[in-house]
């Protein structure tokens, strides 16, 4: 159960919410008080889509074969049974039903449907309708009597913006005539996915929201003035994975199911490179000197990218089954992967061409680190097993005191002894995804299936060590990396497809502060 819509009342006394309840609940809390003033029952069975509050007490919500209008009960109501009516499909040549997004213009109701036509309503009939896009009509936003006068200084009366998943947004008046289109088909910079998910206005300037997790900005008095302000990873039902920081420059690297591998100045925080390389990928990682960027992909093989990921180094296929971990050693000879055919390949890195392919475990492999020398290798699995290799030998090492003096160059397992302490009591064998340490061997930082980002003490040995817990994520933290200067932390959550950046401040106490 969760909540999958949200609206201010006009004066800002009020939030509206739609619940993900059996019954699809209404609620009404006042801002002041926080006290719930009104509820309703949309129904069972319902696919809402849409939910916008007018300046005339009322509201609305839409979806499939759905559209409801509800009187908006004051903010000191006692929290009774919202009225509610539902809309009339008065106008005959109105085919399609469903409501994608709605909006007020004036005192009435607008809707955008599915079909690309937007349908005027007053009172709750239908008495207008017009065809604006070329398919869904997916977001609308409303530009009240006396604001943004840039179009023409004469137009005091309402206004809507539509965004349409063909790319286009248009300006309508209260009459539906179009007073301003911009397609993002074409426009520059282009957008990886143009389908529009939000609008919003003030004065001069329009942001505008994509399918491809792009902002941009737009000058509405000269359709060349348009700028990308925000950029990621995006599709529907993908995660993102992979992370990993470049051993010298500012840069950290990610790459995920949308088939991108990007490059990010985190200084900037802007996004300086990208490379589209048509497989889904979860795992990546830079050689010594951040020459060569290798990553895993879902289809068992290894790409092999030059540092701006212009050009393919190397191509290689290990295994048919998906690959989720990646490291080069420390001194950069070697290339590890390790896939979910419960198998570690070890490749040398001149041709990159495979050395050993190291077998044991019962599951697939989930993490893994070099020795400092390069000469070993620890790695667990999905089963919660941790095991130890002989990366000169290519066999498993059977005694763990052959390897209790030995130093990791990295401590990215989420088992061994260092680490015992950051697992809960009582918590699943997959409820840590990642753990990262700083390179002082003095902190550790964790992502969880509950979405926090902990930062503990290296090592934590006992159980319940003592951590400080860091919320951002709305998913599962799937990655999580030092830079390699050890002052920032990088977290990447799966389906939220979220970068977080924190800093490390070191006092007396260490912590994370976000940026």
């Amino acid at each position: 159960v969760g909540v999958s819509h949200l609206a201010f009342s006009c004066d800002g006394e009020l939030l509206v919410s739609v619940g993900m309840d059996a019954d699809m609940t209404v609620a009404v809390h006042s801002t002041f008080s926080g006290s719930l003033v009104g509820r309703g029952k949309i129904g069972r069975g319902v696919e809402v889509f849409s939910l916008s509050v007018g300046s005339n007490n009322s509201l609305v919500t839409g979806g499939r074969n759905h559209i409801k209008f509800w009187d908006l009960p004051k903010a000191t109501s006692p929290g009774g049974e919202l009225s509610s009516k539902t809309g009339l499909f008065t106008i005959k040549s109105i085919t399609s039903r469903t409501i994608v997004s709605t909006a007020y213009l004036g005192e009435d109701a607008v809707t955008g449907m599915i079909d690309g036509s937007i349908v005027l309503w007053k009172a709750r009939a239908s008495t207008k309708m017009v065809a604006a896009h070329n398919g869904p009509i997916t977001t609308m936003y409303t530009i009240s009597d006396t604001e943004n006068k840039s179009i023409d200084s004469r137009e005091l009366g309402p206004r809507v913006f539509s965004g349409g998943k063909d790319g286009f947004i248009h300006l309508w008046d209260s009459q539906f005539n179009k007073l301003w289109s911009l397609d993002f088909n074409t426009t520059t910079p282009l957008s990886a996915c143009p389908q529009i998910q939000a609008v919003a206005s003030r004065e001069n300037k329009v942001l505008i929201g994509t399918k491809a997790s792009e902002i941009y900005e737009v000058n509405i008095m000269n359709n060349n003035e348009v700028y990308r302000l925000v950029e990621g990873h995006f599709e529907t039902k993908a995660e993102l994975w992979g992370l990993t920081a470049h051993p010298t420059l500012r840069r950290i690297a990610t790459c995920a199911d949308d088939k991108t591998v990007r490059i990010w100045d985190y200084k900037s925080r802007k996004q300086i490179y990208i490379s589209d390389v048509d497989v889904k990928c979860r795992a990546l990682a830079y050689n010594t000197d951040g020459s060569h960027l290798a990553i895993a992909t879902l289809d068992g093989k290894v790409l092999v990218l030059s540092d701006d990921l212009t050009a393919t180094i190397a191509k290689v296929t290990l295994t048919t089954q998906w690959t989720q971990v990646i490291a080069y050693s420390p001194d950069g000879s070697l290339l590890a992967v390790g896939a979910h055919d419960s198998c570690i390949y070890v490749l040398e890195t001149k041709s990159y061409s495979l050395k050993f392919k190291l077998k044991g475990h019962t599951s697939f492999i989930t993490c893994f680190d070099f020795s400092v020398d390069g000469q070993f290798l620890q790695s667990t699995s999905n089963a919660g097993e941790l095991m130890f290799w002989n990366c000169v030998e290519g066999g498993q090492v059977l005694s763990t005191t052959a390897v209790r003096d030995v130093r990791w160059a990295t401590f990215n397992c989420v088992l061994g002894w260092p680490v015992q302490g950051i697992w809960p009591t009582g918590a699943a064998s997959s409820f840590v995804n990642c753990v990262t340490r700083t390179s002082d061997c003095k902190y550790m930082v964790s992502g969880d299936d509950l979405s926090k980002v902990k930062l503990f003490k290296y090592p934590s040995p006992k159980a319940n060590s003592r951590f400080k817990a860091y919320k951002g994520h709305s998913d599962e933290v799937l990655n999580v990396r030092f830079s390699n200067d050890d002052a920032y932390l990088f977290s990447v959550g799966g389906a939220d497809k979220a970068i977080l950046q924190f800093e490390l401040v070191r006092h007396k106490t260490a912590s994370l502060h976000g940026k």
